[in-house]
């Protein structure tokens, strides 16, 4: 099982993708999960979700929201979500039964590390960032041994499937998570990130990865 839950839509200030037409560009990836996470927005999900039995694609209603110390993800919401202080968002998204995710933690935050050390996952690779941005995640994942994510945070249809979440069998041990990503100009890659197991997080419906210390 594969998927990006890191994805921007129209609603969102600064894309135009169509919800539609994302789950159309998802489909040629074989995609099996995706959220769409708007700016502040759960529209583009909401809208997504109409089409999961056309392209056979789950889709998880996030939303990516702009606090007053920088963006946090919040997946598998009921609502859209209403405060702006970190720990208020934080604090919003759990009640909801959701999932926080830091994203992009050295790219436009403020106390990156109290945001870390509360929220459930650390992006360790966004297919915007810089590779030195990438690596600083990942150790500060390691600090505060929180399960990893990665996502393309694809604004324009080409970005879709710069970094794909790969998903594998539950039940098998010692497995390696792969991050495929593509850049411009360069040809397919894969990212390997070792000394990772699977295990079942909250009422997410699929399996995330978590990093053994």
């Amino acid at each position: 099982m594969k998927g990006d839950l890191h994805i921007h839509s129209k609603y969102s200030f600064d894309s135009i993708m169509d919800p539609r037409k994302i789950l159309k560009y998802c489909k040629k990836w074989d995609f099996d999960i995706i959220s769409i996470t708007d700016h502040n927005s759960i529209k583009g999900s909401l809208e997504a979700q109409k089409y999961e039995k056309e392209f056979g694609i789950n889709v998880i209603v996030g939303e990516e929201v702009k606090t007053d110390s920088g963006d946090i993800i919040g997946l598998n919401l009921n609502d859209e979500l209403k405060c702006r202080g970190w720990i208020e968002v934080i604090e919003e998204i759990k009640d909801q039964g959701g999932i926080c995710v830091f994203p992009h933690p050295f790219r436009g935050h403020k106390n990156i590390e109290g945001i870390a050390s509360k929220v459930d996952i650390i992006e360790v690779f966004n297919s915007r960032s810089t590779s030195n941005e990438n690596q600083m995640s990942m150790e500060l994942v390691g600090k505060y041994n929180k399960p990893v994510f990665v996502g393309s945070d694809a604004h324009i249809y080409s970005e879709i499937g710069n970094a794909i979440m790969s998903f594998e069998d539950f039940y098998s041990e010692n497995k390696s998570f792969y991050v495929n990503y593509a850049k411009k100009n360069q040809k397919l890659q894969s990212y390997i990130v070792r000394d990772i197991k699977l295990h079942n997080y909250y009422k997410i419906p699929f399996h995330v990865l978590k990093m053994l210390l």
